[in-house]
């Protein structure tokens, strides 16, 4: 039981599936390991920690203002009367 601004979106799809924001690695076997190692750590790692520090910087508050200010806009609703 968090505050809407305390729950952040990496917390969301951790709860949903744990492997969506983790560590993205290029496996196969039998290649080149120095241009595997490259990609890795040049691309994927990137990315992933990217991903995770996005996710982790919005909150479940922040979307729920973001859905109701396009839901306003979309509507042609009044604030007030959300």
């Amino acid at each position: 039981a968090k505050n809407l601004k305390e729950i952040t979106f990496k917390d969301i799809i951790n709860a949903l599936d744990a492997n969506v924001l983790s560590n993205v690695y290029f496996n196969t076997r039998g290649d080149d390991d120095v241009m595997i190692r490259l990609i890795d750590n040049s691309l994927w790692s990137k990315m992933s920690s990217y991903l995770q520090e996005y996710a982790e910087s919005i909150t479940l508050a922040q979307l729920c203002d973001e859905y109701i200010k396009n839901n306003e806009i979309e509507h042609n609703i009044p604030m007030y009367y959300i």
